[in-house]
C-alpha cells in the first residue's frame, strides 16, 4: 500500500474576492470619515484656543495684583473687625453686671463699634424691672446713655413679660 502525499510547493496568488474589495471599500469610507471629523474637531479647538487667547488679557489684568492688596470691601470689614475687638469690653459687662436684675434676662447683645452703642433685646417680667435696667446702666460709671428704644407686652409667653430693646451708648475716651 502506498500513500500518496499531495504536496504543492508552489506558491499560491492571493485573490481579491468580493469579500475583501468590499471590506476594502469600508475601510476606506471608514477612514474618510474619520478625516472629516478629525478636521471639523481641529477646526472647533483652533476658534476656541483664538478666543481664550483673547479673553487672557482681560483677565490677566483682572487677576494681577500686588500680593499685598486688599480690596476697600476686605479692608473696611477687617477695621470693623478691630473696632469690635477694641471696645471697651470690660467696662460695658462691669456696667451690665452692676446693673442687671433676677427680674431681666438679656438675650442678646450686638456692639456698633462706630456708632459707640451696644444694642440691647432682653426680656423683662414686669415694666418697672426693664425700667430699673435702664436707670442701673445710666448711673453706671464708662456709660454715658441708656435708652429704651422698643418694648413690647408678650401676652403669649407664659408670665406676660416684657420684651425690649435698649441702646447703651459709652463714654468715648479722651
Amino acid at each position: 500500500m502506498s500513500l500518496a502525499f499531495a504536496i504543492d510547493f508552489a506558491r499560491r496568488r492571493w485573490r481579491m474576492t468580493a469579500v475583501t474589495w468590499l471590506l476594502l471599500g469600508l475601510s476606506v469610507i471608514a477612514v474618510a470619515a474619520w478625516i472629516a471629523v478629525a478636521g471639523g474637531l481641529r477646526a472647533q479647538i483652533a476658534q476656541t484656543t483664538s478666543e481664550l487667547s483673547a479673553l487672557r488679557p482681560a483677565t490677566a489684568a483682572v487677576e494681577r495684583k500686588p500680593a499685598g492688596s486688599i480690596t476697600r470691601e476686605r479692608a473696611r470689614s477687617v477695621n470693623d473687625a478691630i473696632r469690635r475687638l477694641n471696645l471697651p469690653w470690660e467696662t460695658i459687662f462691669a456696667a451690665l453686671n452692676a446693673a442687671s436684675t433676677p427680674e431681666v434676662a438679656l438675650l442678646s447683645l450686638e456692639p456698633d463699634a462706630s456708632a459707640g452703642v451696644v444694642h440691647l433685646i432682653g426680656e423683662a417680667r414686669s415694666t418697672e424691672a426693664m425700667l430699673a435696667l435702664q436707670h442701673g446702666l445710666e448711673a453706671q460709671p464708662g456709660i454715658a446713655s441708656a435708652v429704651v428704644s422698643r418694648h413690647e407686652l408678650r401676652g403669649d409667653s407664659p408670665g406676660a413679660p416684657v420684651r425690649f430693646s435698649l441702646e447703651a451708648r459709652w463714654e468715648t475716651p479722651r
